[in-house]
């Protein structure tokens, strides 16, 4: 009994453990509702010192009113697709949810041309872009809580 237990440690101490969609789906959760939070709150900064997030995407288009419904909609959006396809990545590869990171660093990065190339003052720009970077950050750093304890627990 004590060499089949032995035996049996062995093998599933050697198998590489990736991150159930579980533990990532709730790290994704609690990362949407993070950069919700900070997303509104660079929102209201950036209200309270009169940026107008009024913005229009071609010179001639009738200008668009962002609100503050839309900031955390899109925020838990983005970070809700991110995490759904982080969870699919992890139960598919070995190292899914260091590709969704990547991935994820990749996306703030490049989605921050739209806010900069609207039509609008440099105070929502600046605001708009600081949320695409910070939501990015806050779900690459929520992902990587994923990571590290799945090497802890594979560690132990």
């Amino acid at each position: 009994m004590t060499t089949t237990a032995t035996a049996l440690s062995s093998t599933q101490a050697g198998t590489p453990r990736t991150p159930k969609a579980g533990s990532v789906g709730r790290a994704g959760l609690a990362a949407a509702a993070a950069a919700a939070a900070v997303d509104l709150a660079i929102f209201l900064a950036a209200r309270a010192a009169d940026a107008s997030f009024s913005v229009r995407f071609s010179a001639g288009q009738t200008p668009m009113r962002i609100g503050s419904g839309q900031v955390v909609f899109f925020s838990c959006v983005a970070l809700a697709v991110g995490t759904g396809l982080t969870a699919l990545a992890a139960s598919r590869l070995r190292r899914g949810v260091r590709a969704g990171q990547r991935v994820g660093t990749v996306i703030a990065l490049v989605s921050t041309i739209a806010p900069l190339s609207l039509h609008t003052d440099s105070g929502t720009k600046v605001a708009l872009t600081s949320m695409h970077l910070l939501a990015g950050a806050i779900f690459v750093i929520a992902m990587q809580r994923v990571g590290s304890s799945q090497s802890a627990t594979r560690g132990a």
